[in-house]
């Protein structure tokens, strides 16, 4: 969760490797919406699933606890 001014909600999955995971997803099938680009918090791309659903993929630059 992180804060904002209004109630929102979006899913994203964090990797490792954004370039890496991009090429594998797309090999598999998965649609992108452009390359992974750099956001202030990490490498982001933003994947297009079944029912034209975005989720963002991102590679944090901030410390995680995984």
């Amino acid at each position: 969760m992180h804060p904002g001014e209004r109630a929102s909600h979006q899913l994203t999955l964090m990797c490792d490797d954004s370039e890496a995971t991009v090429a594998d997803l797309r090999a598999r099938g998965i649609e992108f919406r452009g390359d992974p680009h750099a956001e202030g918090f990490g490498v982001a791309a933003t994947m297009v699933l079944p029912g034209d659903v975005d989720v963002m993929l991102y590679e944090p630059r901030h410390r995680t606890a995984i």
